[in-house]
């Protein structure tokens, strides 16, 4: 699960994007558990990349179903809509908002829930 930061303005919309994918930094995802001595940190292992944001992190675990037939669940308050303003994201080349980017980074999602209601792919 993830949170973006809050905000309708260009500037947060940048803001989303650059947590989505940033070229500038790569991480690696980590999983928290309870040992005997208290909790540890560790890498999950499983893969050999490195990811450079969310979007590359849950590609990862999506394309993992045509493998071993899981099932990724991805909990994310995007704070962003489909009618949010499309902006250039610091290392990228054409507009887009989070929603979009999204979309377009994992298209096959099976669904989206978005405060109480079901939308389309395209925002309807």
């Amino acid at each position: 699960t993830t949170h973006l930061p809050s905000g309708d303005e260009e500037k947060k919309e940048k803001e989303r994007l650059n947590v989505l994918k940033n070229y500038d930094e790569t991480w690696d995802a980590k999983r928290i558990f309870r040992t005997s001595s208290g909790w540890r940190e560790c890498n999950y292992g499983d893969f050999a990349e490195q990811f450079d944001g969310i979007l590359s992190y849950v590609q990862h675990y999506v394309k993992r179903q045509l493998h071993d037939s899981s099932t990724t669940i991805f909990a994310l308050d995007t704070n962003s809509r489909p009618l949010f303003p499309l902006v250039v994201a610091d290392g990228d080349k054409k507009k887009s908002n989070t929603w979009n980017s999204i979309l377009e980074g994992i298209p096959n999602l099976n669904s989206v829930w978005v405060q109480s209601d079901n939308l389309l792919a395209t925002g309807e």
